[in-house]
């Protein structure tokens, strides 16, 4: 059994005796208490070997090396490197989106008049009056308006720039449906209501990364919406069913296809540890990534 206790710390050499005793083959002690020195047991061993144990006894699977997890780790680590810029992307476009749209059709202040909004108004207004309360404390641009017109005078589009991602998303669901679809027009002719889903998706997996979170084998809690042509997928609680509604999402940013590129290299690099179902992928996932012209035939 595994005799480390999450109320009661244990040093690296009482790690790497547990981990023998759970029958982990250490090729390399010193080289495995370096890494255990720059890598918490909980962030490397809990998170990367629940498939690896026997479910019965606890122990691990015959033949399993700490090098077998290490390297999981290192391909999450190098899986995130390559989302994380895609993320910036997607977020800093629909800033600039939702603001064009907002500001031109209610102003600049129209975001303090619930009449320009749907349901879920006034969680969005607390969410928005607290980013700017944070925000007074150190950003200049925010505190220029402050001391020019009052913290009722601060407009939309410094407004949105000190949100969190996941505040972004909630401004988007909350706006009029008109409001919604003309966003949603500037992405694809579908309804708003699949791009507000992928939209909780990608939050949800970016702050994942953000916060270095395993992505292998990770059971993704906001599954996106999926086209009917997807509909395959739809059961698809892994990685792969964000990325398929993402790929709409960066039609128009020209690295699409070097990232999916730089996935499947990846895989192909760690194919010795890597397994496809851990990501929700299967025969010719790559293929479907880089088809990026939904079938509107399909759409709900």
């Amino acid at each position: 059994m595994d005799n480390s206790n999450y109320s009661t710390p244990i040093n690296v050499e009482e790690q790497i005796e547990n981990l023998k005793r759970l029958h982990l083959i250490i090729e390399d002690e010193e080289a495995a208490k370096a890494v255990l020195n720059r890598i918490s047991y909980y962030r490397l061993i809990k998170a990367y070997s629940s498939s690896l144990k026997n479910r019965e006894t606890g122990v691990y699977k015959k033949g399993t090396t700490f090098n077998h997890i290490y390297r999981l780790y290192e391909f999450d680590n190098e899986l995130r490197y390559i989302l994380f810029p895609l993320f910036e992307r997607i977020e800093v476009t629909l800033r600039c989106r939702i603001t064009n749209h907002f500001c031109t059709k209610y102003g600049a202040l129209g975001y303090h008049e619930s009449t320009n909004f749907g349901a879920n108004y006034d969680n969005l207004y607390s969410k928005i009056c607290n980013a700017i309360g944070i925000a007074s404390e150190n950003s200049p641009s925010i505190n220029h308006f402050i001391r020019k017109n009052g913290e009722m005078g601060v407009p939309l589009f410094a407004v949105i720039e000190v949100c969190s991602f996941s505040t972004l998303v909630l401004f988007y669901k909350t706006m009029l449906p008109e409001d919604k679809k003309a966003i949603a027009k500037m992405y694809y002719q579908g309804k708003y209501e699949y791009l507000a889903s992928w939209f909780d998706s990608i939050v949800y997996v970016r702050n994942i990364c953000a916060h270095f979170g395993r992505l292998y084998q990770r059971n993704i809690t906001k599954k996106p919406m999926l086209f009917h042509e997807d509909a395959e997928y739809k059961d698809n609680n892994r990685l792969y069913a964000v990325l398929l509604c993402m790929r709409f999402i960066c039609r128009e940013y020209g690295d699409w296809r070097s990232t999916v590129g730089a996935i499947a290299d990846l895989i192909k690099e760690y194919e010795d540890v890597v397994k496809m179902s851990g990501l929700g992928f299967s025969a010719g996932w790559d293929k479907r990534l880089l088809n990026q012209e939904p079938n509107l035939l399909f759409f709900d």
